[in-house]
């Protein structure tokens, strides 16, 4: 009953200014269902969603429980990955950056404090690490062949999953020449350890395209 309000309302904001300014007031009511899947943070992304209440309200506390809460949830978890793929809502408004939620986002990403919201292959344990998910998946490919069975996609780890997401967010933070979320997104995965990552994706191309 619960997924299916929210999947109402969803409905009934998405791309309405209107009933985007009705829902806002009750935000602090969606924030406290979070816990419980996935459709109330992508609510509270969709009130937000091409409006000027991304530049005039305050976010922070959101963003930062929100965070807080993917940072609290296990790599092996879908809800991990889809949690964060709706910030890609708050960063822009009608396809320009708002500077000030890009850096808040990333900020927050990639604080110290998190102790599990990266997942990235950098170093040289960490391209092992790479190459492992690489040869699961081709085994997992073979095997489907060898069955004589369609696969359409090639099925890739939740772990995996979540890697291409946080890159693909951290590349958003940095959209229209930021060059404070450029100069942190760098550090997290500096240029030698991205090309080698490139070259280890082989067939993967979601992971290819996050890292372009």
């Amino acid at each position: 009953m619960l997924e299916k309000a929210y999947i109402f309302l969803i409905k009934f904001v998405r791309n309405n200014k209107e009933n985007q300014k009705i829902l806002i007031q009750y935000l602090d009511l969606f924030m406290e269902d979070m816990e419980f899947g996935v459709h109330s943070w992508e609510l509270i992304c969709e009130v937000f969603k091409n409006s000027d209440e991304l530049i005039n309200f305050n976010l922070v506390p959101i963003v930062k429980k929100s965070i807080k809460l993917i940072d609290s949830l296990h790599l092996e978890t879908q809800k991990k990955t889809i949690l964060l793929s709706f910030f890609s809502y708050l960063m822009s408004i009608k396809d320009n950056p708002v500077r000030e939620m890009q850096v808040l986002i990333c900020t927050e990403l990639t604080s110290t404090i998190r102790k599990n919201s990266d997942h990235l292959f950098i170093g040289e344990n960490g391209i092992k690490d790479l190459h492992l998910y690489m040869l699961e998946m081709k085994n997992l490919y073979a095997e489907f062949m060898g069955q004589e069975r369609f696969l359409q996609e090639i099925q890739i780890p939740p772990e995996l999953s979540y890697t291409i997401e946080y890159i693909r967010i951290l590349s958003q933070c940095g959209d229209g020449k930021n060059s404070t979320t450029e100069a942190i997104a760098a550090e997290k995965v500096p240029l030698d350890d991205l090309i080698a990552n490139m070259r280890m994706a082989d067939f993967c191309y979601p992971l290819k395209s996050s890292l372009i």
